[in-house]
């Protein structure tokens, strides 16, 4: 049972993790071209695989869908370090949090 929410809370941490960093990415400012086309490979790539989240994300012309994202990635990932069975995780949980690192 604790594994199966594991799971889960894990891949809503990926998620927003993706929308955190997606939001954060500017591939029109990196000079080095193959590290801007990989930028932009992997934003879409998010775009396909949460498209709904990027759309409003994109449309979104305050930063409430961004703080929303960066809110669930922080929530997220704090759950996780509590849930470990590893007391030195959930130290760093407790104390890093909100831990927002893309």
């Amino acid at each position: 049972m604790a594994s199966d929410i594991n799971k889960e809370l894990a891949k809503f941490e990926n998620r927003y993790f993706y929308l955190v960093w997606y939001a954060r990415s500017n591939p029109e400012k990196i000079s080095d071209e193959n590290l801007r086309l990989s930028v932009e490979e992997r934003m879409n790539k998010i775009s396909n695989e949460y498209s709904s989240d990027v759309e409003k994300l994109i449309s979104c012309h305050d930063n409430f869908q961004h703080g929303f994202n960066s809110g669930c990635l922080a929530a997220f990932r704090l759950a996780l370090g509590l849930l470990s069975n590893d007391s030195a995780e959930r130290e760093f949980a407790i104390e890093n949090f909100p831990f927002l690192d893309t």
